[in-house]
């Protein structure tokens, strides 16, 4: 039997359309990917790395493993260190795509080890949840949470680092900020002008080149990669440019955070790279915090 509601009587749906509620789009409609790493070329055997997400325009954001001491429970130390090169190699290339507005089928890595995966439609809030979301999901290799503070320790990379810094030098050097500080990703044209290579450091006051660094890992090997990769980057870039003053501020861990044994490593692994790099020319100034990190930096400047 059908029953019709006439004009004037009472809305037979009205208690459910009290409960009616308005489902607002997704901001965001694009498409993800995996970065993968594959150890042997010749094995068909390969690891998620990180995760890559474009908007319908073609721009796209990415994340990557920075810590690759999981690998080294599967393959040791000396092939961890390895794939840490092969890390670093696609933070470079994605970097450099990125920059230049490369669509994403068109990257090419130098190393046939490193691979980016068919695309799959995604949508949601934003790009960088999404980023953030599929990385937790996807990328299994990252040490967990649980991992990272153990007994109070928690990692932090170095752009992380960086933006510590930079908030506490923007309170000392006012506006005179942006004459210290600079974006960290530079593109150098080759001498033949058909390519170009990516620096990384992110301080560049006049006559002078330097860079912020985190040592606040739990991976020897991560650190010394880092400080090692810092070094090469800040001293090619002095030779092209005829710059004398080099400097490498990095942050530490607190003795607190290790476990009995680890900081006297980590301590003795910092300061045998910072000797190198003093013998080298390099000013390198180390501390636990991001204030007097940030001093260092402005006293150091000269603005």
């Amino acid at each position: 039997m059908i029953k019709i509601s006439m004009p004037g009587t009472k809305d037979p749906y009205s208690h459910l359309r009290e409960k009616l509620s308005i489902i607002n789009p997704k901001k965001f409609d694009g498409y993800w990917s995996t970065i993968e790493l594959r150890p042997n070329i010749f094995i068909p055997q390969s690891f998620t790395i990180g995760v890559l997400v474009e908007d319908a325009a073609g721009k796209f954001s990415f994340r990557l493993l920075a810590d690759a001491s999981k690998f080294e429970c599967i393959y040791g130390k000396k092939q961890a260190t390895f794939f840490m090169e092969l890390l670093k190699l696609a933070e470079n290339t994605l970097l450099r795509a990125e920059k230049e507005r490369t669509s994403v089928k068109e990257i090419r890595f130098e190393s046939a080890s490193i691979a980016i995966s068919s695309n799959h439609f995604t949508s949601g809030d934003s790009q960088s949840v999404i980023l953030d979301r599929l990385f937790s999901e996807m990328v299994v290799l990252e040490p967990s949470a649980e991992a990272q503070n153990t007994k109070g320790f928690l990692t932090l990379d170095t752009n992380q680092v960086r933006q510590f810094v930079n908030d506490e030098l923007k309170k000392i050097a006012g506006t005179k900020f942006e004459k210290i500080v600079v974006d960290d990703q530079h593109l150098i044209p080759s001498e033949d002008g058909k390519s170009s290579h990516l620096l990384s450091f992110n301080l560049r006051p006049e006559n002078k080149v330097g860079s912020v660094l985190s040592a606040v890992y739990k991976s020897a090997p991560t650190v010394e990669l880092n400080m090692l990769r810092a070094g090469r980057d800040l001293a090619t870039y002095a030779n092209l440019k005829a710059i004398d003053d080099i400097a490498l501020f990095i942050m530490t861990a607190k003795e607190s955070q290790y476990e009995k044994g680890e900081f006297r490593r980590m301590s003795e692994l910092v300061d045998e790279q910072s000797w190198r790099l003093e013998t080298q020319g390099f000013r390198v100034v180390t501390f636990e915090d991001p204030a007097p990190i940030a001093r260092s930096i402005y006293e150091w400047a000269g603005v």
